[in-house]
């Protein structure tokens, strides 16, 4: 399968199934035996390096700056990027109708632990802003796997 795909796993007599569905709405049933995932081996476990929290002053400002990237193209991306030893998160984007770069820089309640840099399509981050307190959790395991993000409420 290529492209965006939604996994459900569902419990069902006799042993459990997964179905796979594709972004052109094709799904694919696989049976299974036993217990899926094993998420112990495939998501990290959290470390407190890779916590984040942006001032609570600052959370309209990087709704709005999500907001606009959102509203100039659905499919428009941003990165996320923090420099270990600096209380400062930089968001930024390349904007396709000005040919310009913009960034938004906000303060950290504390200085970020690691560097980091990820990207993120402005409209799958959206619907995370409602009742967000700002914290995010960092978390790259290592080279091999890609960097995951997971919001903190």
């Amino acid at each position: 399968m290529v492209g965006r795909c939604s996994v459900c796993v569902c419990s069902q007599e006799g042993g459990n199934i997964t179905e796979i569905t594709n972004d052109k709405k094709q799904t694919f049933i696989c049976d299974f035996a036993g217990y899926f995932p094993n998420y112990r081996l495939v998501y990290p476990n959290l470390s407190k390096d890779g916590f984040i929290k942006i001032q609570k002053s600052e959370l309209k400002a990087v709704a709005g700056f999500v907001k606009e990237i959102a509203k100039r193209n659905k499919k428009s991306g941003f990165s996320l990027r923090t420099i270990a030893g600096e209380n400062k998160v930089y968001l930024s984007y390349n904007d396709a109708d000005s040919n310009g770069h913009k960034e938004l820089c906000v303060t950290l309640e504390k200085a970020a632990l690691i560097d980091i840099k990820l990207g993120f399509f402005a409209s799958n981050v959206i619907p995370l802003l409602s009742g967000w307190t700002g914290g995010v959790w960092l978390v790259a395991p290592d080279r091999r796997r890609s960097s995951m993000i997971r919001r903190h409420v």
